[in-house]
């Protein structure tokens, strides 16, 4: 499927995805706070929460700053290589 710049930009600028993208980056704050909550304030710096909590963070982060060439296709940015060319 070929999405066009301008239709990802409209759809960056909604109002529906800058909210989940606001809310997305709030659950990344959330984890950080929850690490910093229990290895620090609890005393408790687990190894694997540690792990878990960065994972979900990256995760959040990667969908957060997608740009358009991230989500195309092989074939798509292949044809768009071409086509500069």
């Amino acid at each position: 499927m070929k999405i066009e710049k301008e239709d990802f930009d409209q759809w960056l600028a909604h109002p529906v995805t800058e909210q989940v993208m606001r809310a997305l980056k709030a659950l990344s704050e959330k984890s950080k706070e929850k690490w910093l909550a229990e290895s620090w304030e609890a005393g408790n710096p687990d190894p694997l929460l540690l792990a878990d909590l960065r994972a979900r963070a990256q995760v959040i982060t990667d969908l957060t700053d997608l740009k358009l060439e991230d989500i195309q296709d092989d074939e798509e940015r292949e044809s768009e290589r071409h086509s500069a060319d």
